[in-house]
């Protein structure tokens, strides 16, 4: 019955509450990996309500460890992000061919 309503509050979480509060699980966003409210309803439905807990405990402190890491960490922009090492070449390849023939698809810099 614990374990059901559990559950039930995590799904009411996800569905209602998560959606609209507009920042994403910081281990999800560092990590790439499930959010940690998926993870939860995962180990609850599997290992039981105590046990679940108890892994969740766990995730929740890497979650905490992910959200010190990207708050110290430098604000990439979105090329980085996307193409990582290969943002340099992707940049320079936007300046020599979609930036002269588009314009204005260029990230501003005039070549």
């Amino acid at each position: 019955m614990l374990k059901a309503g559990s559950l039930a509050l995590i799904s009411a979480y996800q569905r209602y509450v998560s959606p609209h509060k507009g920042y994403c699980c910081a281990y999800r966003a560092r990590t790439g990996g499930r959010s940690c409210s998926h993870y939860a309803q995962r180990a609850i439905s599997r290992a039981g309500l105590w046990p679940g807990l108890i892994l969740l405990r766990r995730r929740l402190r890497a979650c905490a460890g992910a959200a010190t890491a990207l708050a110290e960490a430098p604000e990439k922009s979105i090329e980085e992000a996307l193409f990582g090492e290969c943002a340099p070449a992707v940049r320079e390849g936007r300046k020599l061919c979609c930036g002269s023939l588009i314009g204005g698809i260029s990230n501003g810099e005039d070549t």
